[in-house]
């Protein structure tokens, strides 16, 4: 039997043609898909940068810290450099054409009608930088129309971003490239929440973390350099109060009653006490009818251990929702500290001990006995009494070399020379004054250079009676251990001035006198006899610093993060006043808004 042979199906090279068409339809789908993925994926991450640079050059729009729309400009790009992906290194963003005037809000400087802005290519970026941001901006409209809560244009700073981004596999479907275009507008408002703390105690637990006993602790609101107040007078207290809160001990503790020639509880802004009335803690008012603030944690989690109702406060303490606690001055100076620690974070405080702190151990960073850096002198008294007798001059980047400590003795003097660069003296423990009398000067020069006095071991500052200390554009600085202490005795004079950012290599440091990790465990001392002159914030966050003599010492443009602060007898106490240009100024008021 003979079997014909079945022609050749006709459709099936069509199948063979469809089928291949199908699959390079779905590979470029496929293409596409992952490409548009990582378009969104990219969005995210921009619309990230682009939100953190509008806050962050909002906060620098406080003009009251020095702020101006050119710094808002310059950190917004100081944070994008850091944390937008794929921007070229060493590539530059322009902030001249933004002012460097400040707006305070007032009817003299009102908010101008034209807009500093600053559209930028870089790589394959198209940045837009803008303030003041107006109601009908571009930047406003993409969300719910505009509210009250948003502010004043000179409140506002805006960035936008666009990136132009080549596909990978896109032009397998044809579609070479894709954009991601993003922006963010944030508002600075001293309407929103606390600003310019004069006092944040920032001991977890303790009772006494706020204590006048029978003396007095007073802020007065911060004020800029035409005497208008920026800020509410701000008294805070971290503790929960569920340490040592018994037998008549609270978190913030005085031991007098509303009587006498000054009733707290019928205070107002126009009848502040004129003379210590033996036993109060007060926060100012503004100039107006604003009260200041005292506040606690303790009556969030134990209201009974906060304070003891009818007592000398004013105004009326209330819950603090959550502890202030040492972020706000680590985010500036000690970043690693913080947790989650930021991207591309640079801790400046850490620089300092890796320069200049040593311990016995072999192979820890820093400075040594026997090894110098070049361009250091080492400066030799000799031991143990390492003891200044007479006047002696050193230059800055010198090592003391007294493990016991340097004292100075009447009419003994150290002066410290710092005018040619400005730098650092290193002594390898604490400095203290023998008797009655001595100084302690550091020259910075007729062009200022600012210095830091590096105290190794934990070492202490102690300021005995008649003893002067001039420490101008000065940074102390002591690490961690039991010392780390600051003690003005009866009868001392100390002008201390804050580093102020003229010395490149120390400008990190700018606003602050002194650190201390120490904890101090005799307690730091400050002396009612003794006459302050000091300016700039004063971190000493494990350490309890304790008011001692007949009368409250001024220290009046000081911003104080310490531990605790306690008065210890009668008619002691402190009077506080920061210069918002040189203090912290507290995150809470900045939003995003768009």
């Amino acid at each position: 039997m003979t079997h014909s042979r079945r022609p050749d199906d006709p459709d099936k090279g069509s199948v063979l043609v469809i089928a291949a068409v199908f699959i390079l339809v779905l590979v470029a789908i496929a293409a596409l898909v992952v490409d548009l993925a990582s378009v969104r994926s990219d969005q995210r991450t921009i619309q990230t940068a682009a939100d953190f640079a509008a806050l962050s050059g909002a906060n620098n729009l406080d003009y009251a810290s020095g702020g101006s729309s050119q710094l808002a400009c310059t950190e917004a790009w100081a944070y994008l450099q850091q944390n937008l992906p794929d921007l070229p290194t060493g590539e530059a963003f322009s902030c001249s054409g933004f002012t460097t005037q400040r707006w305070d809000g007032s009817s003299t400087s009102p908010c101008p009608t034209s807009t500093d802005e600053a559209p930028q290519s870089i790589g394959s970026y198209t940045i837009t930088m803008e303030t003041p941001v107006p109601d009908g901006d571009p930047m406003m409209s993409n969300f719910e129309g505009i509210q009250p809560s948003d502010g004043n244009p000179c409140q506002r700073f805006g960035v936008q971003i666009r990136q132009h981004q080549p596909f990978v596999f896109g032009p397998a479907a044809g579609t070479s490239s894709g954009n991601v275009a993003v922006h963010a507008v944030a508002l600075y408002s001293t309407k929103i929440g606390p600003k310019v703390p004069d006092l944040a105690a920032l001991d977890k637990h303790i009772c006494d973390a706020v204590s006048s006993g029978s003396g007095d602790i007073w802020a007065y609101p911060a004020v800029d350099s035409n005497g208008k107040p920026v800020s509410q007078a701000e008294i805070y207290a971290d503790s929960d109060g569920t340490a040592n809160c018994n037998g008549g001990h609270y978190v913030l503790d005085t031991s007098s009653q509303n009587s006498g020639g000054y009733s707290y509880s019928g205070a107002n802004c126009s009848n502040p006490p004129t003379q210590a009335v033996g036993g109060s803690i007060w926060a100012g008012c503004d100039g107006s009818t604003e009260p200041g603030v005292i506040a606690t944690y303790a009556l969030t989690t134990q209201p009974a251990s906060a304070y003891e109702n009818g007592y000398n406060y004013f105004p009326v303490p209330v819950p603090l929702s959550a502890p202030i606690t040492r972020a706000p001055v680590d985010a500036r100076y000690h970043c690693s500290n913080l947790n989650p620690v930021p991207l591309n974070c640079n801790d400046y405080i850490n620089d300092l001990k890796n320069l200049y702190g040593y311990t016995t151990t072999s192979g820890s960073p820093g400075l040594r006995p026997t090894t110098l850096p070049t361009g250091w002198t080492r400066f030799t008294l000799v031991h143990p009494s390492c003891t200044i007798k007479t006047t002696v001059t050193i230059q800055d980047n010198t090592y003391v070399d007294c493990p016991s400590g340097l004292t100075i003795q009447k009419p003994g003097s150290l002066t410290i020379d710092s005018s040619k660069s400005g730098g650092a003296v290193v002594f390898e423990g604490s400095i203290s004054f023998q008797g009655s009398g001595g100084s302690l000067t550091v020259v910075p020069g007729s062009s200022p250079q600012d210095t830091v006095l590096y105290l190794q071991n934990s070492g202490s500052l102690t300021v005995s009676s008649n003893a002067t200390v001039d420490l101008p554009q000065t940074l102390v600085y002591s690490g961690q251990g039991t010392g780390g202490c600051l003690n003005f005795l009866s009868g001392s004079s100390v002008t201390w001035s804050a580093i102020t950012g003229n010395t490149p290599s120390l400008a990190p440091y700018t606003h602050l006198i002194f650190w201390s990790e120490g904890s101090c465990a005799g307690d730091s001392t400050f002396d009612g006899g003794a006459i302050l002159n000091m300016h700039g914030i004063l971190f000493s966050p494990n350490a309890i610093f304790r008011l001692t003599g007949g009368s409250p010492i001024n220290a009046f443009e000081v911003q104080f993060w310490v531990d605790a602060i306690q008065s210890s007898s009668s008619g002691a106490g402190i009077l506080l006043r920061p210069d918002p240009t040189d203090a912290i100024t507290l995150g809470a008021g900045v939003s995003l808004i768009r």
